[in-house]
């Protein structure tokens, strides 16, 4: 007598077509001996099953608490946007004095430099945003050497569309200002120092 043997997709397909298998054959899954994903133990199915779930219960939790974190990240930076805002609207002098503008956001934000450079002062026109290592920077803003991570925006006239120059941000952590950041905020932020800046 010859022995039947079935591929693991013509089991699936039998279970599949015949959804009220395993609940005829309840019994049998107590029986079904499997190994530990944790360790050389041999487990029940029900224990399997039970395993399977506390590592998509651990995997969901992980994925829940990143999404806190970012958007209570976000949240932050927001509120610290909208206080920026009205400092910009309260100190109407800060149009001539970009030096100080510059000190102010980054204590705003907690950043450890900011600085807002006009056209003449950057190394070149800034072709798109950077953020990340600034050894790994597309141009040479000569910044102090116990930074190591920065983040570049340019920054554009809010009427005229014409290039103002850009926003540095820039901090000792290298970690701090990531290759895969995105620049949303900064953007903001850039547009509205560019605007304080248009007043001038």
């Amino acid at each position: 007598m010859t022995q039947k043997t079935y591929d693991s997709q013509a089991v699936l397909d039998f279970l599949a077509q015949n959804p009220d298998f395993l609940l005829e054959q309840g019994d049998a899954l107590y029986q079904l001996k499997l190994p530990s994903s944790k360790d050389d133990r041999v487990i029940s199915f029900i224990e399997r099953q039970v395993e399977r779930l506390q590592q998509e219960n651990k995997k969901t939790q992980e994925q829940l608490h990143t999404l806190i974190s970012n958007a209570q990240r976000s949240e932050t930076i927001r509120q610290q946007t909208h206080l920026w805002a009205c400092k910009l609207i309260t100190h109407p002098q800060w149009a001539h004095d970009p030096v100080t503008m510059a000190a102010a956001l980054a204590k705003n934000f907690g950043i450890d430099d900011a600085r807002l450079l006009t056209e003449e002062e950057l190394p070149a026109p800034i072709g798109k945003n950077y953020s990340g290592p600034i050894a790994n920077a597309p141009y040479d803003f000569k910044l102090p050497e116990h930074l190591h991570s920065m983040a570049c925006v340019a920054m554009r006239h809010p009427e005229h569309d014409t290039p103002m120059g850009a926003l540095i941000v820039a901090s000792s952590a290298l970690s701090h200002f990531g290759a895969d950041m995105a620049t949303d905020f900064l953007e903001h932020i850039a547009g509205l120092c560019a605007a304080a800046l248009s007043t001038a």
